[in-house]
C-alpha cells in the first residue's frame, strides 16, 4: 500500500513538473492573444473528454474494483463502455465545434475540428479508470507521464512563435492517443469476438447507471472551463490567455492531489462494500492525511505562486497575479470536496446526492461568471471558482458531520 502510494505520488509529481516546464515556454512564445486561443481549444478538448468519459472515472473505478476477479463481467462492461462513449462522442463533437466557432478565429477551425475528432475517438478507447480500479494506477500514470514528456519535447521543437498556434493545437491530442493505444494493447479482456454478442439493453443499463456519475462530472467541467470561455467571449482572447496562464499553473499544482484520490478511492470503495464501519474508519484516516497535505500545497502556492508566475511568464502577466491567492483557496477546497463528495458519497451509493449538491454549486458559479465577467473581467472567473467550492464544501461537510455525529 505504502509503496503504491509513494510510487504513484512520485510519478504524479513528475507529471506535475511537465506542465510547469512547458507552460512558461508556451505562454512566452505564443503571447497572450495566441495563448488565449490555445487555452480555449484546450478547454474545449477537456470539456469533450469529460462528456465522452460519461462518469466512468468514478463509476468505472467502483465497478472494476468491486468485480476485479470476474473477467467475464469486466469484459462485457469494457465493450459496452466503448460503444456507449462512441455514441456520446457524436454529440460531444457537435457541441465542441459550436464553442470553437464562437470563440476562435475561423482560420483555425479545420485543425481544431481534426483535433477534437481524434480526441473523441481516442477517449472512447481509453480505460484509465480500469487500471486504477484493478490496482494498476502506477502503470497507467507512468504511461501518462511518458506521453506528457513526448508532448513537452515536441512543443520545444515545433513551437517557435505565435504563428505556431496550429502545431500547438495538434500536439494537444498526443497524450490522449498514446494512452488509448496503450489501453487497447494491454487490456487483454477486450477481444474482437466480444463485439458479436452486444446487447442494447446492457448498454442502456450502463447509460442509466453512468448518468448519475456523469452529471457531477459534466457540471464539474462546465464549472472549470466556462469561466475562460465567457472571459474570451466578453473580453477577448488576450485577457483570457493572460488569466489562463495563472489558472493553468494553479491546476497543475492541484493535479498533485490526484495521486491521493487514485489510491484512496478503490480501497475506500471496497471497504465500504464490506461494512460501513470499516469503510468509515479507512475514509477518516485517508481524509485526515490528505487534508494536511492539501493545506501545505495550497499554502505554498499562495505564498510563492505570485513570484513563480512572474518569473515563469514575464512582465506581460503581472496584472493577473491577483488570481494566485484565490486560486490557492480553490486548490485546497477542491481536494477536500473530492473526498467528502465523490469518494464518500459515491462509495456509500449516494452519488445522486452529490450530483444535486454539485449541480447547484456549478449553477451558482456559472451565474457569477456570466453576470460579473463583463464588469469584473478575470476576477469574476476566480471568484466563481472559489464560491462554488466553498458552497459545495459547506453542503458536503454538513452532510458528513450530521450522519456520523463527528
Amino acid at each position: 500500500m505504502l509503496f503504491k502510494f509513494f510510487s504513484l505520488s512520485f510519478v504524479q509529481i513528475l507529471g506535475f513538473l511537465i506542465p510547469v516546464i512547458v507552460l512558461p515556454y508556451l505562454v512566452r512564445t505564443l503571447q497572450p492573444d495566441a495563448f488565449g486561443v490555445y487555452s480555449v481549444v484546450q478547454n474545449t478538448i477537456l470539456f469533450l473528454a469529460v462528456i465522452i468519459d460519461f462518469g466512468y472515472t468514478i463509476s468505472g473505478i467502483k465497478f472494476t474494483s468491486n468485480n476485479i476477479e470476474n473477467e467475464n463481467v469486466l469484459e462485457v462492461y469494457l465493450v459496452n463502455s466503448i460503444l456507449l462513449r462512441l455514441l456520446i462522442s457524436v454529440l460531444g463533437i457537435l457541441i465542441s465545434v459550436y464553442i470553437l466557432w464562437l470563440l476562435i478565429p475561423h482560420s483555425l477551425m479545420l485543425v481544431s475540428c481534426l483535433a477534437i475528432t481524434l480526441v473523441a475517438v481516442s477517449n472512447s478507447f481509453s480505460f484509465v479508470w480500469f487500471f486504477q480500479g484493478v490496482g494498476r494506477a502506477f502503470e497507467i500514470a507512468l504511461v501518462g507521464f511518458v506521453a506528457k514528456t513526448i508532448f513537452m519535447i515536441l512543443n520545444f521543437i515545433f513551437i517557435r512563435s505565435a504563428l505556431s498556434i496550429e502545431m500547438a493545437i495538434i500536439l494537444l491530442i498526443l497524450p490522449y492517443i498514446v494512452i488509448a493505444i496503450y489501453c487497447i494493447a494491454k487490456i487483454n479482456l477486450i477481444k474482437f469476438s466480444s463485439f458479436k454478442n452486444i446487447k442494447l439493453s446492457k448498454i442502456l443499463d450502463e447509460f442509466k447507471e453512468g448518468w448519475v456519475f456523469f452529471t457531477p462530472s459534466l457540471f464539474s467541467i462546465i464549472f472549470t472551463t466556462s469561466g475562460v470561455f465567457l472571459l474570451s467571449y466578453f473580453k477577448g482572447n488576450a485577457i483570457a490567455g493572460g488569466y489562463s496562464a495563472i489558472e493553468k499553473l494553479a491546476k497543475a499544482v492541484a493535479s498533485i492531489n490526484a495521486s491521493f484520490y487514485q489510491i484512496s478511492f478503490p480501497n475506500i470503495s471496497r471497504a465500504f462494500s464490506e461494512s460501513y464501519t470499516l469503510g468509515l474508519n479507512i475514509f477518516k484516516r485517508h481524509l485526515l492525511i490528505s487534508s494536511a497535505i492539501f493545506f501545505v500545497i495550497a499554502a505554498s502556492f499562495s505564498l510563492f505562486g505570485g513570484a513563480i508566475s512572474k518569473f515563469m511568464f514575464g512582465d506581460s502577466y503581472i496584472s493577473y497575479l491577483s488570481s494566485v491567492t484565490p486560486l490557492s483557496i480553490y486548490i485546497f477546497f477542491a481536494g477536500l470536496n473530492t473526498y467528502l463528495g465523490i469518494i464518500y458519497l459515491s462509495s456509500t451509493n449516494r452519488q445522486g446526492e452529490y450530483a444535486i449538491y454539485f449541480s447547484l454549486c456549478c449553477i451558482i458559479a456559472f451565474l457569477l461568471f456570466l453576470f460579473l465577467t463583463p464588469t469584473l473581467s478575470f476576477k469574476a472567473t476566480y471568484l466563481g471558482l472559489v464560491a462554488g467550492e466553498l458552497i459545495l464544501f459547506a453542503l458536503t461537510v454538513r452532510k458528513f458531520l450530521k450522519e456520523n455525529r463527528v
